[in-house]
This record gives structure tokens, sequence and C-alpha cells, in this order.
């Protein structure tokens, strides 16, 4: 998904805006987007001076982009929204891990966490990293809108009920 926003991005005009559901909001943005007025809104600034990467580095940066290296380039939910959007939950789960035991606040870490637990058909613990969203401190969120990430956790823990 990051791959597919840079794209998009690349292709908005000055001005542009692009709008994804909420749960997207807490996605990397390229460089090209800024976050808009409202959750999942997107916006491309007029006048952005900001050039799209050119299809050589694009090309340079290829599958590496969202590998274990470019993981540990970046800040923890970062890096774990890439590899989970590679497919590679274990990997990210341990990104979110170790995010998680240093700042236990983390809003974007323990809902991403629930991801990666849903992702490995974890449902019980992915339910309870999608709680724990809900007893975190507004101020635990960092690049998304607090509330808006805590009405999908509340979503996503309901759907993981136990039917019983």
């Amino acid at each position: 998904m990051p791959r597919l926003l840079g794209r998009l991005a690349a292709e908005l005009v000055p001005g542009g805006h692009i709008v994804l559901s909420p749960a997207e909001g807490i996605l990397p943005l390229p460089p090209e987007l800024r976050r808009g007025p409202a959750p999942g809104w997107l916006q491309r600034p007029e006048g952005d001076a900001v050039e799209p990467a050119s299809p050589r580095a694009q090309a340079e940066e290829g599958p590496a982009s969202t590998g274990a290296g470019a993981a540990a380039r970046e800040p923890g939910a970062e890096a774990a929204a890439r590899l989970l959007g590679a497919g590679r939950a274990d990997e990210a789960e341990q990104v979110l891990a170790a995010l998680l035991n240093a700042d236990p606040e983390h809003l974007e870490g323990w809902f991403l966490l629930g991801e990666a637990l849903l992702a490995r058909g974890e449902r019980a613990q992915a339910r309870a990293a999608f709680q724990r969203v809900l007893r975190c401190s507004a101020a635990g969120a960092r690049h998304v809108d607090a509330g808006a990430l805590r009405r999908a956790a509340a979503r996503r823990a309901e759907a993981l009920r136990d039917p019983r």
C-alpha cells in the first residue's frame, strides 16, 4: 500500500486530495503528501516544491524499500507498517515489540500489533492489542488522529469478539 500511495501522490496535482479510510491513515506518507483536516484526508499542498522520486531512483530503491534494512532506518511504527504491507507479519511483530517495550502508550504501535497478530491468525491476541489502544492516552498518538484510531480499534476488537 505505501508504494501505491507513492504512485498516486506522484500523479496528484498540487492542491489535490486523496481520501482513505481512517484505518489506512496510519500508513507512512510519501514526501509529496500532508495530512489534511480530517482522518484519512491527504493532500498535496499548493506550490509543493517536493519533486516525486524519478523512475530511476524508484527502480534503484526497488524491493529494499520494504526490506529489513529499510525497516531498521525508519521509526518503529512506519517500519512495522511497511513490513505488514509486505506480508512480513512476524518481522513487524518484532519491530512493534521493541517499540512498545520502549513506549507502552504508543497507540499506532498497539493498533499495528493487532493487525500483525490478526495476519498470523491469532484472533484473541489481536483483540487484546486492539483493546489496549482504547486504554492508552490520546497523547500516545504520534502521526494519526487518536479518536479515529480508537474508533477503528474498537470496531476491530468487536469484530473479533468470541461469538459464544
